[in-house]
């Protein structure tokens, strides 16, 4: 800090800013359709940066309208008038009710979410005050003012509905869907403004002097109104916030729907349970709090859908944090209930659902070593879910390497266990491994998640880097198959026993039913491993190429200046360096294989559009296993996945086919992400 420096004794010079009454003297009340338009359209961008992290003061609260007694003014004034006050009033009631919500669950980092430091000030209190009772609906008869209100009311709604503990319902009476129609219709009806009516409305947006305020008014932010792409822009904006929404339903109907929930508050009993029956809670869980804050599929970067998440698994934060700080053995976190809704279901459950599902016996986790490590498996799962569902992505990439060190001492753990299972069960070796199965499972599913993420933050962005990124995922993805197959030839074989002993009862036809329905389950999960270890080794193929193009058309080869490819090879995968099995693999191993793998190749191009197609059908044939009267996917956010992934790979495949591979120089190389997260269409091939 410099005394007497311009720069800093600038904010001193400035002239006193307007009270809201003295801006109002100035401001034309009676507003006709355009202007009112211009002020709604300039206010959902405000909103989306409300929601995006931006404070009340440098995002709604820039508006006048929203501020007493402006807003009163504009009730008593012209019908267009009247609706732009219908949508402040809705528009604090939204925003209180995120606050209330964000606050409860307390999983926010500074990047997601603003709160005040000091003493808050009058006109935050009094939106606050006036954001906690839903205004009164009121007809609108302009066609653009009216849906702009029914999209602020039907977001109210939406909040509200899932806002409400221990609600009957299991969904949210259809106010997403009214709330997308309104920013259809909003799209349908959109026209470019006047200068007549941008100018007054522009007179609605600026900077004010309230009592007890801590710090002076900024600039309104810019973008996001004033031309047709960015009001296009916006408006997605609040198509993915709606999206994460709907995926929070998707965990609640989840939650409530699992078999062993119930309406106690004490932990159940150990449950004996078919495999046959087992629909996989635990992973379908892990794929819906994913798809929480997914970029395409989810809420992305806002904070509300991920902290109503929060709320449905284990409650607010700080609790819970130091729950999981304090508990060694899992005695408390596999009592956590999970789900806001009538039906909860214990952490416990979960864990014993799992472990069923993955072909193990009942006898396994209802004799006391199984028990043991099913109770301090709970603690290791509460902390994944919370941290997958309520973490942005940046923060999760944060968290991976500490996830991964406590897992990797769960599956040593595992062994143990398995081994004090197989002596008191007298089971013979080959079947001794099923607790160490199921943790290695789950380690692998966190392996490619720090892979994935690694891709989607653009962490990774040279060919040299994205060939090791997806042979190592092609790896791991190899690594999970193999469990998985395992898996099911464990489920088939305890069928099997079953039905060959003397007093087995009859097979009905619901049981044969349930049958082909896991089966049906375990070839769609083959499947689709398969077409996404095809699309691995494919992209790998591709980037080695351009790789190798780069460093062939260089001076003297590629050079690295911070570093050699054995020492980014060796920093990348350091953190799978915890887990004994899948084996580490070494830069030198790793150069081995790849080479022999593009040896086996006549044609690179032609092999990587070979292993696209695959994946294609592969893809394809996973999405029709699902399309079933039961259904082996839970909802359509799998759905959307699946047909991203075929899409994926026929974008590549269409790539390499128009690609010149005489180009001179060569094209520029990128990713593109919006198909697809995880996986990307590779550009400049």
């Amino acid at each position: 800090l410099e005394l007497m420096d311009p720069k800093m004794d600038a904010l001193g010079s400035e002239p006193p800013q307007r009270s809201v009454a003295e801006l109002l003297k100035d401001l034309p009340v009676d507003l006709a359709p355009g202007p009112a338009i211009i002020i709604l359209d300039r206010l959902l961008a405000l909103e989306v940066s409300y929601h995006g992290g931006a404070s009340l003061h440098d995002s709604i609260l820039e508006c006048v309208a929203l501020r007493d007694p402006a807003t009163a003014a504009l009730s008593d004034a012209s019908p267009a008038s009247k609706a732009v006050a219908q949508a402040a009033n809705l528009t604090l009631w939204v925003c209180e009710a995120a606050r209330e919500i964000v606050v409860a669950a307390d999983i926010f980092e500074e990047e997601d979410f603003a709160t005040s430091t000091t003493k808050v000030s009058k006109a935050v209190e009094e939106a606050r005050r006036r954001g906690r009772a839903l205004p009164v609906d009121e007809s609108v008869e302009d066609a653009r003012l009216q849906a702009h209100v029914a999209l602020r009311r039907s977001l109210a709604e939406a909040v509200a509905r899932l806002g409400a503990e221990r609600h009957a319902l299991q969904d949210d009476g259809g106010a997403t869907d009214r709330a997308r129609n309104a920013l259809d219709q909003l799209d349908a009806l959109d026209a470019d403004h006047s200068d007549g009516d941008a100018t007054i409305a522009d007179a609605w947006f600026a900077t004010c002097r309230d009592e007890h305020a801590t710090t002076r008014g900024v600039s309104p932010p810019q973008g996001g109104w004033a031309s047709s792409d960015e009001r296009k822009a916006t408006r997605d904006a609040c198509r993915q916030l709606l999206r994460g929404l709907d995926r929070v339903w998707d965990l609640r109907r989840c939650l409530a729907s699992l078999r062993f929930s119930d309406e106690s508050t004490e932990l159940p009993a150990l449950p004996s349970v078919d495999a046959r029956r087992c629909e996989h809670a635990h992973s379908r869980l892990l794929r819906l709090c994913l798809n929480v804050g997914h970029q395409s599929r989810g809420g992305g970067r806002f904070v509300l859908p991920r902290s109503f998440a929060a709320l449905e698994l284990g409650g607010a934060g700080a609790p819970l944090r130091k729950l999981l700080n304090q508990d060694d053995f899992g005695a408390e976190a596999s009592a956590t209930r999970l789900g806001r809704g009538p039906k909860k279901a214990s952490v416990f459950g979960v864990v014993v659902d799992s472990i069923v599902s993955g072909g193990a016996p009942n006898c396994v986790v209802q004799c006391r070593a199984g028990a043991e490590f099913a109770s301090r498996a709970s603690l290791r799962v509460l902390h994944v879910l919370r941290a997958v569902a309520s973490a942005n992505r940046a923060r999760l990439r944060q968290q991976l390497p500490g996830l991964l060190l406590d897992w990797a001492q769960l599956v040593e753990d595992a062994r143990r266990a398995d081994m004090r299972c197989a002596e008191a069960l007298r089971l013979p070796n080959e079947h001794a491994r099923y607790l160490g199965t199921w943790a290695l499972k789950y380690s692998l599913l966190l392996m490619e998640r720090t892979l994935a993420l690694d891709v989607s933050l653009e962490l990774v962005v040279t060919p040299s880097d994205l060939e090791h990124v997806f042979w190592y995922r092609e790896y791991l993805l190899a690594a999970r198959s193999t469990l998985a197959q395992d898996a099911r030839r464990q489920r088939v074989l305890l069928r099997d026993s079953l039905a060959e002993q003397p007093d087995a009862p009859r097979i009905t036809e619901e049981e044969r039913r349930l049958d082909a329905l896991a089966d049906a389950r375990d070839a769609a999960l083959e499947a689709s491993l398969r077409g996404a270890r095809c699309l691995c080794r494919a992209t790998h193929l591709v980037c080695a190429a351009r790789a190798a193009r780069d460093a062939a058309t260089s001076d003297g080869g590629q050079t690295y200046v911070y570093a050699s490819r054995r020492t980014r090879f060796a920093k990348r995968f350091s953190a799978f360096a915890c887990f004994a099995e899948p084996a580490p693999i070494q830069y030198e191993a790793y150069e081995s294989i790849s080479l022999k793998q593009r040896a086996a190749c006549d044609d690179i191009p032609t092999a990587a559009a070979k292993f696209f197609g695959d994946a294609a059908q592969l893809v394809d044939h996973a999405i029709k296993l699902g399309k079933t009267a039961e259904p082996v996917l839970y909802s359509t956010a799998d759905a959307d996945d699946l047909v991203a992934l075929k899409r994926v790979a026929v974008s590549n495949r269409v790539g390499l086919a128009r690609a010149d591979a005489d180009a001179d120089p060569p094209p520029k190389f990128a990713l593109d992400l919006a198909a697809h997260e995880d996986f990307p269409v590779v550009k400049g091939l």
